[in-house]
């Protein structure tokens, strides 16, 4: 008779309820910024770096995943992409919504960096055409160190209609990197919790807990970030991972949604002043 061995702890949070885990860095978040201001500013560090690694994935997960998704694409092969475009859209207008009746709700005021004298707004439709046109044509390297999406777009098109027409060797090796690259983004998203926890506790521990008002926009960014992932899950299954680009998309949207997410005392001072 074999008896049956319970799986560990870290195998547990490795594959546990990420929505779950991430309410129980919330909770402890909020506890620690009130028993312990330094404690709480000392484990900042964490929601910095999951901030960091989010935007440092996003760039490469968007070039290999839409790359992959054109090279190996079959020419009749079903993409399922009504309910794509139905849920894109669907989140699309929620998030707006929600962004429309949160700003009347709770109004806040947008300091700039840099002063009104040292930003020149676009004179016209004509230099804002111009802008888009030198984001697509921009160097490969220099879109993914800077992050612009519009040019690493245009990239991976391009070079997934040109593998096209390579072998299966090539076709299968770029499948095999974007496979590589989901598994990195999958690791960084369950370090999650971690990172909300840091985040949560550190930015109402240096402003005497902000009296829950900066821990609930902190959370509110927090859930919007889960949401998106929760999206790009469903679609996955439902769709069987047959149209990865747009899973790119919502990954991204994830990484923003998170990279957004106010990470100093100052920058959330400013925004419930």
């Amino acid at each position: 008779m074999t008896t049956q061995r319970s799986p560990g702890l870290f195998r547990r949070l490795a594959h546990g309820s990420l929505v779950k885990q991430i309410l129980v860095g919330l909770v402890l978040g909020i506890l620690l910024a009130w028993i312990s201001k330094p404690a709480a500013e000392a484990v900042g560090l964490l929601g910095t770096l999951f901030v960091g690694a989010l935007k440092a994935v996003a760039p490469i997960l968007v070039l290999m995943l839409v790359m992959a998704s054109i090279a190996n694409h079959q020419h009749g092969q079903k993409t399922n992409i009504r309910p794509i475009l139905f849920l894109y859209l669907l989140g699309t207008f929620s998030a707006a919504l929600a962004a429309v009746v949160f700003s009347f709700a709770f109004p806040s005021t947008l300091h700039l960096s840099s002063s009104a004298g040292d930003i020149s707004p676009p004179s016209g439709i004509v230099e804002v055409m111009r802008g888009l046109v030198m984001s697509m044509v921009s160097n490969p390297i220099d879109a993914l160190l800077k992050g612009n999406y519009i040019g690493i777009l245009v990239w991976a098109i391009g070079l997934g209609f040109a593998l096209r027409h390579g072998n299966e060797t090539t076709k299968n090796l770029v499948n095999d990197m974007s496979n590589a690259v989901t598994f990195m983004v999958k690791l960084v998203i369950r370090f999650a919790p971690i990172g909300i926890f840091g985040l949560v506790s550190s930015t109402p521990g240096n402003h005497r807990f902000l009296h829950t008002v900066g821990a609930t926009r902190n959370c509110w960014s927090c859930w919007l970030a889960v949401c998106y992932w929760w999206r790009w899950w469903l679609t996955h299954c439902w769709c069987g991972g047959k149209f990865v680009v747009t899973r790119s998309r919502w990954c991204c949207c994830a990484c923003a949604k998170a990279a957004c997410m106010p990470s100093s005392p100052a920058a959330l001072r400013r925004t419930f002043r």
